[in-house]
């Protein structure tokens, strides 16, 4: 013990007696919690004066002024969500300056909640820093979880109902079960190249070679099938 004591008081020697880190006082680093304005415009109004004073008016220390509009290009949205600290509060006009669905609403909330943060909507008279808040951030989460399943359910049922007609998803065939059959008999009996039979049938030669193979595979198969059964 004696000797780390010794050593750590050398070191501090060497350094001109300067603080270890251990004895810095981080205060200087934190600072007391603010209340952030976030406005957007919108595809409608591209006026932001509304929002601002309103904002103003709620007495946020600093105003961030979005004009982009689309999710991925809200670049100062994220950028200010990442400046929050405990304590802080992201304060918006109406709910739907800040998401466009109910489910990203949902994750933004979570994501200030997780920085210790709070938000609050004007219009909707909303503060998550209130348990009437933190009940109506858990029903727009329920809400958001709802429409998800329902959204999953109907593609579902929408994918069984098209199977059961003979329909499969995915982009339509460039080329159909006659188009193909002609294909095979340019092919076989005209010497035709891949090149003169995509321009014949206006596709792209990529078209035709896959065409052809999934042929060549189907008929590699039934005939090894028919072989299979004779023996």
């Amino acid at each position: 013990m004696l000797v780390c004591m010794n050593e750590k008081r050398d070191r501090k020697e060497k350094r001109g007696n300067a603080p270890d880190s251990d004895d810095m006082d981080l205060s200087e680093f934190a600072r007391d919690p603010m209340r952030f304005g976030y406005a957007r415009v919108s595809t409608h109004d591209q006026n932001l004066d509304l929002q601002i004073e309103a904002l103003t008016e709620a007495g946020c220390d600093q105003i961030e002024q979005e004009t982009a509009s689309t999710r991925k290009k809200r670049g100062l949205l994220w950028e200010l969500l990442g400046r929050l600290q405990k304590g802080d509060t992201l304060t918006v006009w109406r709910f739907d300056r800040l998401a466009r669905s109910v489910a990203e609403l949902v994750e933004i909330t979570e994501a200030i909640r997780e920085r210790g943060a709070h938000l609050v909507s004007l219009t909707e008279n909303i503060d998550t820093s209130t348990s009437a808040g933190t009940f109506v951030f858990h029903s727009l989460a329920s809400v958001a979880q709802f429409e998800r399943d329902l959204i999953r359910e109907r593609t579902l049922a929408g994918l069984a109902t098209a199977k059961a007609k003979g329909k499969v998803g995915g982009r339509p065939k460039a080329l159909t079960r006659a188009q193909i059959a002609l294909a095979v008999e340019l092919r076989d009996e005209k010497n035709a190249s891949q090149r003169e039979i995509a321009r014949g049938f206006k596709v792209s030669q990529s078209t035709i070679q896959s065409a052809l193979a999934d042929h060549d595979a189907t008929v590699k198969l039934a005939e090894d099938g028919s072989e299979n059964g004779e023996l």
